[in-house]
């Protein structure tokens, strides 16, 4: 199964959406970042993919969707 993941990140002092080694974005927020991400991996699981959105925090990624589901609470 393909796997899709979306990474919301701090670039340039803005909110970014990274896919694909392609930057989307600034967003307004963080919260708007992660809303966008995951309405964007949301569209793979019809074409039966896995995906998922990952958040940075500090010098690390974390999971908070995967496969429809939040992993934890994503707030700004």
């Amino acid at each position: 199964m393909k796997q899709v993941t979306y990474c919301v990140i701090s670039r340039d002092g803005a909110w970014s959406i990274r896919f694909n080694e392609k930057y989307f974005g600034p967003c307004s927020s963080r919260s708007q970042a992660i809303e966008v991400a995951v309405a964007a991996a949301t569209k793979a699981l019809p074409l039966k993919c896995s995906a998922r959105v990952l958040v940075e925090d500090g010098e690390k990624l974390d999971m908070v969707w995967s496969n429809g589901r939040f992993a934890k609470l994503a707030t700004a």
